[in-house]
């Protein structure tokens, strides 16, 4: 029964239709209604999100008044969200969903329009919704959520230079930009900018003003960040507090190695499977040579992401 359930779900996909997207929306409703229904106990990071989030809206200095690690992006949205929806932890779920949903399908549509498959489907999209549901606080609004969405923004642009189809400034610039944001709700995605320089020296042939203009793009907001505290005589607060303690490797665990080798055995597993099946049957163009490629070096970097991942 479940085999021809996946079945069903993989024809419905295969099409190359938008409104399949609506399909998919209604999947996502389907496994996240119980837990909308029956809102699960908070978890500790929902607790200090919360907390931190009233502090701001109470006006207390992020940093100098506010002791934590937290990306100034994520704390600033969480005082929004506590302005608008009080404690609500229900309202956060909501909002939450709402990002994972765009979150998956514009995985679908960046693999259709850069044309990484055969078939321009939206297999990856059910992949990305399916995949994701691993745990019950993954419909948590966290700044790790919230950050890899600029992280998916910044693939994008990636796979841009790739395909050479759009040599603009604005694109390479817009990778570095969209990792900066990243970082600044989550600062271990900063690991993305060096995966994304080495992804671009092996697959392109861009002169050293592009690679200027990617680091220049995520040094920006950085800057533009330590500029309001220096205002505000808190950078030496922000440097103790923010930046030195996320380039460490220390992190707070929540669950022992062995889950997370548990809860990464299906992955793992779909991993070895499609790189076996890839090789054996896929005839693919030189391009999406690349592009397979390039998303094993951003898997590798991925990996990376873990050890400084608080």
């Amino acid at each position: 029964m479940r085999a021809k359930l996946l079945f069903i779900l993989l024809r419905y996909f295969r099409i190359n239709d938008p409104y399949r997207l609506l399909g998919l929306l209604v999947l996502l409703i389907l496994i996240y209604l119980p837990l909308l229904i029956d809102v699960p106990e908070m978890t500790y990071p929902e607790l200090k999100n919360l907390v931190i989030g009233e502090k701001v809206r109470e006006g207390r200095g992020l940093y100098s008044e506010i002791i934590d690690s937290i990306g100034p992006l994520a704390a600033w949205f969480n005082g929004l969200l506590d302005m608008v929806f009080g404690r609500s932890l229900l309202a956060r779920h909501i909002v939450a969903f709402i990002v994972l949903f765009f979150q998956t399908a514009f995985v679908g549509i960046m693999f259709a329009d850069k044309k990484a498959f055969s078939e321009n489907t939206y297999i990856p999209s059910l992949i990305y919704a399916i995949l994701f549901f691993f745990s019950f606080d993954t419909l948590s609004l966290t700044p790790e959520l919230l950050g890899f969405g600029f992280v998916l923004l910044a693939l994008n642009n990636l796979l841009k230079e790739i395909e050479f189809r759009e040599q603009r400034n604005e694109s390479i610039f817009n990778l570095g930009l969209y990792i900066s944001l990243a970082s600044l709700f989550s600062f271990s995605y900063f690991i993305y900018l060096p995966g994304a320089l080495f992804i671009l020296i092996i697959f392109t042939r861009h002169p050293a003003r592009k690679y200027f203009l990617l680091i220049c793009g995520f040094l920006i907001p950085h800057l533009l960040l330590m500029s309001i505290f220096y205002l505000q005589d808190s950078f030496s607060e922000m440097w103790s507090y923010y930046y030195l303690p996320n380039l460490g490797m220390n992190a707070s665990r929540y669950l022992s190695s062995s889950s997370l080798w548990w809860l990464g055995a299906v992955p793992l597993v779909f991993l070895v499977i499609s790189l076996f099946m890839l090789n054996r049957e896929a005839r693919l163009t030189k391009y999406q040579t690349q592009l397979v490629q390039s998303m094993f070096f951003w898997m590798i970097f991925s990996f990376l992401h873990l050890f400084f991942a608080r």
